[in-house]
């Protein structure tokens, strides 16, 4: 349903540092196309062409959900799964770990704590403090803050989705909510909302 049309701007890539430091070619290529198709969903559910104001929409979209226990999931597993086997399994590896239950229609992605993905982050947040305190967060709490990004970022109107920091961490936060969040509680958390 959803095609992947390569058209993320790579000078978003080659402009980050950090990122050209972390990852290899190969990964940065993949990246692109996770965000490539992470956009496609953005924009095709807010009918928004400017990418930046689409992602605000769309996180907008997803916390008026979630408030009202109504819990939009962005790729349903069997697409997502699907799309993932496009993904070279070791770029896949930087950012999540696949968890299979036992029933074999079940899976979850779980971020890996020691990944590229992780390290990046890390880096980022030596002089961003919102990034040092979501690195520190996921840590300690073992897995990515769903909730708490899609508050984040639905009330800061400031943060600028065409950077690919932000722009990576909101392709990470899409992917990873999953089917079964349906019925979770989502525990409260206050988000600064100055970035």
């Amino acid at each position: 349903m959803i095609n992947t049309l390569g058209c993320t701007d790579h000078n978003t890539f080659k402009n980050d540092e950090t990122l050209n430091e972390i990852f290899t070619p190969n990964e940065i290529h993949d990246i692109s196309t996770l965000i490539d198709y992470t956009d496609d969903i953005v924009k095709s559910k807010t009918n928004q062409k400017d990418i930046n104001h689409a992602y605000h929409v769309y996180f907008d979209i997803l916390k008026d959900s979630m408030l009202a226990n109504n819990y939009i999931i962005p790729i349903s597993n069997k697409m997502k799964f699907n799309f993932l086997k496009s993904i070279d399994k070791n770029t896949i590896k930087e950012f999540w770990h696949i968890h299979h239950s036992k029933n074999i229609n079940n899976e979850e992605l779980i971020l890996n704590r020691n990944g590229k993905f992780l390290n990046y982050i890390k880096e980022i947040g030596k002089s961003d403090s919102i990034f040092n305190d979501f690195y520190h967060f996921t840590i300690d709490m073992g897995d990515i803050y769903k909730a708490g990004l899609i508050i984040y970022f639905s009330n800061n109107d400031k943060i600028n989705f065409n950077l690919a920091q932000n722009r990576i961490l909101a392709m990470v936060c899409i992917f990873s909510i999953s089917e079964e969040i349906k019925g979770q509680i989502i525990e409260s958390i206050t988000i600064p909302s100055n970035h």
